[in-house]
């Protein structure tokens, strides 16, 4: 890539008490002195000494110390407002690029499709399996009854809340309605056009949020599932490295229906999406029974969780 596009690229990076990973997450970035990309990271308040670790080890990077933990949305807007490319990478700082090549090769593609605003890889988990949540569709009736009861998976004509179709996965790209915020790059001008991502969310949902406005504004957004970037999960909220469970992404998905739908269509949604969840646990408990897999068993347990929490949703 050549030195021009490479000046156009700005990563940028909020922590919040990443100490532990964000050596990984920067050390792809900074490999290369001559690599004239732009770096600015926006520290939440963290009390584990990243900000400092930032400081000492990497001086090219555009550190920036936030009084109070704002939260992902607005900790990203603030980093955007101080950076200048024309293209802006938003970099989770536990999502840890394979090489620069990821980079270019995302901001090579919205060179070359001027009606692209935003673009995104396939985010997995440390073991290679595809992590869901990196990108789907909008938030509708229909887009949770494909989720629910699992017709998006068994045919790729069937949109869902999130992509899990294998064979969705082994395309070139994917045109999506929005892609996940752990590395997801955008153009300053759409930015510019339809707004930063929505403060009212303070962490889950405003990636889905922005992405549907993308598309309302115009624009494509595109899933490029054949770049792969490795994503520790809720690593900021885990208490354990054993698996992460969180509600956030109900309250989110839940929350963005009930912003354009009646009382009634949104108690509808609660329920498929608690049917859903308890057809997972079933089928996850029975492969993990006769398998013997315990990490099987224990995903059903959290299926069957989410499902009750999906029925006292308001």
């Amino acid at each position: 890539m050549n030195s021009a596009v490479q000046r156009a690229i700005s990563v940028v990076i909020v922590t919040y008490q990443s100490a532990q990973v964000i050596d990984r997450c920067l050390a792809p970035l900074c490999a290369d002195p001559s690599t004239q990309i732009e770096i600015v990271l926006l520290d939440n308040a963290s009390w584990d000494g990243t900000f400092e670790q930032v400081k000492s080890r990497y001086p090219e990077v555009h550190a920036i110390a936030n009084r109070e933990n704002s939260g992902f949305s607005k900790g990203n807007n603030l980093a955007i407002s101080a950076s200048s490319g024309r293209y802006v990478l938003l970099l989770n700082p536990d999502a840890f690029l394979p090489s620069l090549e990821a980079v270019f090769s995302l901001a090579d593609y919205l060179e070359a499709h001027s009606d692209v605003a935003a673009v995104g890889p396939r985010i997995i988990d440390p073991d290679g399996t595809h992590q869901i949540g990196d990108a789907g569709w909008r938030v509708s009736f229909s887009n949770v009854l494909s989720y629910s009861f699992l017709l998006h998976r068994v045919c790729a004509r069937f949109p869902s809340i999130f992509l899990a179709n294998p064979r969705l996965l082994q395309a070139a790209a994917v045109e999506v309605d929005w892609i996940g915020g752990a590395c997801l790059m955008i153009r300053r001008e759409v930015i510019e056009k339809i707004g930063g991502l929505a403060e009212r969310f303070f962490m889950y949902g405003e990636d889905v949020e922005w992405g549907q406005r993308m598309r309302d504004g115009g624009y494509k957004v595109i899933y490029l599932p054949q770049i792969k970037v490795v994503h520790l999960r809720g690593h900021s909220q885990r208490k354990s490295i054993d698996l992460f469970f969180s509600t956030k992404w109900l309250d989110a998905i839940t929350r963005l229906f009930a912003e354009s739908h009646s009382r009634p269509a949104c108690w509808a949604v609660r329920l498929m999406l608690a049917s859903g969840l308890l057809l997972r646990a079933f089928l996850l408990g029975i492969s993990g029974m006769v398998t013997g897999r315990s990490t099987l068993l224990k995903r059903a347990r959290f299926m069957w969780r989410y499902s009750l929490y999906a029925l006292r949703l308001t």
